[in-house]
Protein backbone atom coordinates (compact mmCIF):
# COMPACT_ATOMS: atom_id res chain seq x y z
CA UNK A 1 0.00 0.00 0.00
CA UNK A 2 2.89 2.32 0.65
CA UNK A 3 4.05 1.84 -2.91
CA UNK A 4 0.82 3.34 -4.18
CA UNK A 5 1.09 6.56 -2.19
CA UNK A 6 3.90 8.73 -3.44
CA UNK A 7 5.05 11.54 -1.17
CA UNK A 8 5.25 11.81 2.58
CA UNK A 9 2.62 14.61 2.59
CA UNK A 10 0.14 12.33 0.82
CA UNK A 11 0.84 9.55 3.32
CA UNK A 12 0.22 11.92 6.24
CA UNK A 13 -2.99 13.22 4.69
CA UNK A 14 -4.21 9.68 4.11
CA UNK A 15 -3.43 8.63 7.70
CA UNK A 16 -5.17 11.72 9.08
CA UNK A 17 -8.24 10.98 7.04
CA UNK A 18 -8.32 7.36 8.19
CA UNK A 19 -8.10 8.37 11.84
CA UNK A 20 -10.89 10.93 11.41
CA UNK A 21 -13.08 8.33 9.74
CA UNK A 22 -12.41 5.81 12.52
CA UNK A 23 -13.27 8.43 15.15
CA UNK A 24 -16.45 9.42 13.29
CA UNK A 25 -15.21 12.80 12.09
CA UNK A 26 -16.59 14.85 9.22
CA UNK A 27 -16.40 13.70 5.64
CA UNK A 28 -13.54 15.74 4.20
CA UNK A 29 -13.83 14.47 0.67
CA UNK A 30 -17.22 16.21 0.27
CA UNK A 31 -18.81 13.20 -1.36
CA UNK A 32 -22.26 12.09 -0.25
CA UNK A 33 -23.31 8.55 -1.02
CA UNK A 34 -27.01 7.79 -0.93
CA UNK A 35 -28.54 4.34 -1.02
CA UNK A 36 -27.28 0.86 -0.26
CA UNK A 37 -23.64 0.10 -0.94
CA UNK A 38 -22.92 -2.54 -3.57
CA UNK A 39 -21.14 -5.32 -1.69
CA UNK A 40 -19.98 -7.23 -4.74
CA UNK A 41 -16.65 -5.85 -5.92
CA UNK A 42 -16.63 -7.28 -9.41
CA UNK A 43 -20.30 -6.66 -10.19
CA UNK A 44 -21.27 -4.62 -13.20
CA UNK A 45 -22.75 -1.22 -12.42
CA UNK A 46 -26.49 -0.99 -12.76
CA UNK A 47 -27.86 0.90 -15.72
CA UNK A 48 -29.47 4.13 -14.59
CA UNK A 49 -32.70 5.08 -16.25
CA UNK A 50 -32.85 8.59 -17.57
CA UNK A 51 -35.62 10.81 -16.32
CA UNK A 52 -37.61 12.58 -18.97
CA UNK A 53 -38.16 16.23 -18.28
CA UNK A 54 -41.15 18.16 -19.47
CA UNK A 55 -40.28 21.52 -20.87
CA UNK A 56 -42.66 24.32 -21.63
CA UNK A 57 -43.18 24.72 -25.35
CA UNK A 58 -44.14 27.82 -27.18
CA UNK A 59 -43.53 31.43 -26.32
CA UNK A 60 -44.18 32.74 -22.86
CA UNK A 61 -46.95 35.29 -22.86
CA UNK A 62 -46.93 38.36 -20.72
CA UNK A 63 -49.91 39.06 -18.52
CA UNK A 64 -50.52 42.50 -20.03
CA UNK A 65 -50.60 41.07 -23.56
CA UNK A 66 -52.90 38.29 -22.43
CA UNK A 67 -55.29 40.76 -20.78
CA UNK A 68 -55.29 42.91 -23.91
CA UNK A 69 -56.08 39.94 -26.14
CA UNK A 70 -59.00 38.60 -24.07
CA UNK A 71 -61.51 41.28 -25.23
CA UNK A 72 -60.21 40.88 -28.78
CA UNK A 73 -60.77 37.13 -28.54
CA UNK A 74 -64.33 37.72 -27.28
CA UNK A 75 -64.99 39.97 -30.26
CA UNK A 76 -63.46 37.45 -32.67
CA UNK A 77 -65.76 34.70 -31.39
CA UNK A 78 -68.79 37.00 -31.63
CA UNK A 79 -67.78 38.24 -35.08
CA UNK A 80 -67.67 34.70 -36.45
CA UNK A 81 -71.31 34.10 -35.47
CA UNK A 82 -72.59 37.52 -36.58
CA UNK A 83 -70.72 37.40 -39.91
CA UNK A 84 -72.16 33.98 -40.66
CA UNK A 85 -75.71 35.01 -39.77
CA UNK A 86 -75.44 38.20 -41.82
CA UNK A 87 -74.13 36.22 -44.80
CA UNK A 88 -77.01 33.75 -44.51
CA UNK A 89 -79.57 36.53 -44.08
CA UNK A 90 -78.45 38.68 -47.00
CA UNK A 91 -77.04 36.16 -49.47
CA UNK A 92 -78.39 32.70 -48.70
CA UNK A 93 -81.81 33.55 -47.23
CA UNK A 94 -83.51 33.04 -50.57
CA UNK A 95 -82.82 29.29 -50.40
CA UNK A 96 -85.19 28.61 -47.46
CA UNK A 97 -88.56 28.81 -49.31
CA UNK A 98 -87.28 26.35 -51.91
CA UNK A 99 -86.40 23.67 -49.38
CA UNK A 100 -89.59 23.47 -47.34
CA UNK A 101 -90.33 24.97 -43.94
CA UNK A 102 -88.75 22.59 -41.41
CA UNK A 103 -86.09 21.12 -43.66
CA UNK A 104 -84.97 24.58 -44.80
CA UNK A 105 -84.62 25.88 -41.24
CA UNK A 106 -82.72 22.77 -40.14
CA UNK A 107 -80.33 22.86 -43.09
CA UNK A 108 -79.79 26.58 -42.72
CA UNK A 109 -79.09 26.24 -39.00
CA UNK A 110 -76.62 23.38 -39.50
CA UNK A 111 -74.90 25.12 -42.39
CA UNK A 112 -74.70 28.41 -40.46
CA UNK A 113 -73.26 26.63 -37.42
CA UNK A 114 -70.68 24.89 -39.60
CA UNK A 115 -69.68 28.11 -41.32
CA UNK A 116 -69.47 29.91 -37.98
CA UNK A 117 -67.18 27.21 -36.60
CA UNK A 118 -65.02 27.33 -39.74
CA UNK A 119 -64.72 31.11 -39.50
CA UNK A 120 -64.02 30.78 -35.77
CA UNK A 121 -61.15 28.35 -36.40
CA UNK A 122 -59.72 30.61 -39.11
CA UNK A 123 -59.82 33.66 -36.81
CA UNK A 124 -58.16 31.69 -34.02
CA UNK A 125 -55.34 30.63 -36.32
CA UNK A 126 -54.97 34.04 -37.95
CA UNK A 127 -54.82 36.05 -34.72
CA UNK A 128 -53.14 33.37 -32.54
CA UNK A 129 -56.07 33.02 -30.15
CA UNK A 130 -55.22 29.48 -29.11
CA UNK A 131 -54.56 28.33 -25.58
CA UNK A 132 -54.92 29.96 -22.21
CA UNK A 133 -57.35 32.77 -21.62
CA UNK A 134 -57.42 33.68 -25.32
CA UNK A 135 -58.93 30.39 -26.43
CA UNK A 136 -61.47 30.35 -23.62
CA UNK A 137 -62.50 33.95 -24.33
CA UNK A 138 -62.92 33.28 -28.05
CA UNK A 139 -65.08 30.24 -27.33
CA UNK A 140 -67.11 32.24 -24.79
CA UNK A 141 -67.70 34.98 -27.38
CA UNK A 142 -68.83 32.41 -29.93
CA UNK A 143 -71.26 30.69 -27.55
CA UNK A 144 -72.58 33.90 -25.98
CA UNK A 145 -73.37 35.43 -29.37
CA UNK A 146 -74.95 32.23 -30.66
CA UNK A 147 -77.18 31.95 -27.59
CA UNK A 148 -77.98 35.58 -26.75
CA UNK A 149 -78.09 37.46 -30.06
CA UNK A 150 -81.87 37.71 -29.95
CA UNK A 151 -81.75 39.27 -26.47
CA UNK A 152 -79.20 41.78 -27.74
CA UNK A 153 -81.65 42.67 -30.52
CA UNK A 154 -84.23 43.57 -27.88
CA UNK A 155 -81.73 45.86 -26.10
CA UNK A 156 -80.25 47.55 -29.19
CA UNK A 157 -82.74 47.19 -32.06
CA UNK A 158 -81.35 50.16 -34.00
CA UNK A 159 -77.90 48.60 -34.41
CA UNK A 160 -79.29 45.27 -35.55
CA UNK A 161 -81.72 47.03 -37.93
CA UNK A 162 -78.63 48.38 -39.71
CA UNK A 163 -77.02 44.95 -39.86
CA UNK A 164 -80.07 42.91 -40.88
CA UNK A 165 -83.28 44.75 -41.76
CA UNK A 166 -85.89 46.56 -39.67
CA UNK A 167 -88.52 43.95 -40.61
CA UNK A 168 -86.33 41.05 -39.43
CA UNK A 169 -85.54 42.81 -36.16
CA UNK A 170 -89.26 43.48 -35.65
CA UNK A 171 -90.05 39.78 -36.19
CA UNK A 172 -87.41 38.74 -33.65
CA UNK A 173 -88.42 41.35 -31.05
CA UNK A 174 -92.18 40.67 -31.27
CA UNK A 175 -92.18 37.31 -29.40
CA UNK A 176 -89.45 38.35 -26.95
CA UNK A 177 -90.57 41.91 -26.16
Amino acid sequence: MNAMIGTEAQKRSFRDRLTRIEQGGENTTRHVYVGPVDEAVGARPRKVQRVRTIRATGPRRRLLTELFMVPFALLAGAASVIATRVAFFHYLGALEPLQGAFRGVALTTIAAAGMALLLFVLLRLLFNLRGGARGKAALAGLLATALFEELAMVRVPGLFALIYSPEHVGQVIAPLG
